[in-house]
């Protein structure tokens, strides 16, 4: 009797690789594979059988490609004929990856692996700093309490063509919120140009301005921080390349707020009372490119409408918001109503009284609002309180505001 014993050589097996960002120097990344040592070197023997390496007829068994965040390749290493050779390997991709992994690709067994993902770190590097806040009470540069809006969303957007514009293509880098202080920051960039745009949280609206209507048409800001001074990355007083600043009261320079005149961020030059600060020098306005400001969308407006003392049920109230010709940027004042919004706008509520006369429209985005009753609805025709111009402006500012307006009369 005779017995035959078959034997198969095991494939070396293909260990998951530890990646490290070692460096960078002039725009080249080195990474290394920690544990490299503890791969068998049966997997970077050259392979004259298999499809060349480019031009050389010799590619390794093993080869190494190294993708970015998006999952593109970035860089394939070939020719590698040995073990050692993924302890330090480099290259110079076109554009700066945010994130970078590795996978290794046994060409023999036609089996691969992937690492986990690294954040390449340029030695010159960049802050992006700013706040989300108003100072209501147009202090200048004192963060008082609500005036500060934490928890909001900043996405950071590469502006590969510096149009200013977010582009189709042109990805998200990275994301940061603000903490308890409404101040945010971006860290250990690569010089380049960036778009920070603001994502309101669901109780307030992070913007830079409303249009006529009262549509929000700004809500980023355009930072070239491969720019020269003035435009892009200044040293601050810790000597850092930083656009912006998440404190500007430690720089003397005045917080950012809203004008309720204008509709808009309130524009200055970075001068507070004392004079011009470190702002105002580098070209960087408080109001931009970093800041931006907020308004609570939670306010209340309420009341009621009469006759003789008596309610009125199914009148229809209009509550537009407008904007004023206050002095003061905030908060807001019930004062001349310069520019009533006009349809269509998503700040024109209209409602009609209940069984008892009473009005309520929540959810109403800071500002000033004006008040007008319709009595012809109920078959009647004039306002008789208030007089003059049968309107009211009510106020509503901070967060859950009311505003609690006089009684209508009619008759």
């Amino acid at each position: 009797m005779s017995v035959t014993v078959n034997v198969y050589d095991e494939p070396p097996p293909l260990l998951a690789p530890n990646l490290v960002f070692v460096g960078e120097a002039g725009g080249t990344l080195t990474l290394s594979v920690s544990n490299s040592t503890s791969y068998d070197n049966e997997l970077f023997v050259l392979m004259p059988t298999l499809p060349a390496c480019g031009a050389d007829p010799n590619g390794s068994r093993t080869w190494v490609e190294v993708f970015d965040n998006n999952d593109v390749s970035l860089a394939v290493f070939c020719d590698f004929d040995d073990r050692s050779d993924m302890a330090s390997f480099a290259f110079t991709p076109a554009d700066p990856p945010a994130q970078v992994y590795i996978e290794l690709w046994d060409r023999v067994e036609n089996r691969t692996i992937r690492s986990g993902s690294v954040t390449p770190i340029p030695t010159v590097g960049s802050t992006i700093a700013g706040l989300v806040a108003n100072d209501r009470d147009a202090d200048l540069n004192t963060l008082d309490p609500g005036e500060a809006l934490s928890g909001v969303t900043l996405e950071l957007i590469v502006d590969t063509n510096a149009d200013g514009v977010i582009d189709p293509g042109e990805v998200t880098w990275t994301t940061t919120s603000t903490n308890g202080s409404g101040a945010y920051s971006f860290n250990n960039l690569w010089l380049r140009n960036y778009i920070v745009r603001a994502v309101s949280p669901s109780n307030a609206t992070v913007l830079r301005s409303l249009d006529a209507s009262g549509t929000v048409v700004d809500q980023t800001g355009t930072l070239l921080t491969a720019a020269g001074a003035g435009a892009g990355p200044t040293l601050n007083q810790s000597g850092t390349n930083q656009v912006g600043t998440t404190d500007p009261p430690s720089q003397g320079d005045e917080l950012p707020r809203w004008s309720y005149t204008s509709g808009a961020a309130a524009s200055d030059g970075g001068g507070a009372p004392s004079g011009p600060g470190p702002n105002s020098m580098n070209g960087a306005l408080t109001t931009a490119p970093t800041h931006f400001m907020f308004l609570y969308g939670t306010g209340t407006v309420s009341g009621a409408v009469k006759n003789g003392g008596a309610a009125v049920s199914g009148v229809t109230v209009t509550v537009t918001r407008c904007r004023t010709a206050g002095a003061a940027p905030s908060p807001p004042t019930a004062g001349v109503c310069t520019l009533k919004h006009g349809n269509p706008s998503p700040h024109i509520t209209n409602i009609v009284t209940d069984a008892s006369g009473n009005y309520s429209v929540t959810g109403l985005l800071e500002g000033v609002y004006q008040i007008d009753v319709s009595p012809q609805t109920v078959g009647l025709s004039t306002v008789a309180v208030p007089g003059g111009p049968s309107s009211y402006l009510a106020v509503v500012t901070g967060d859950a505001g009311i505003a609690n307006v006089p009684d209508f009369s009619i008759n």
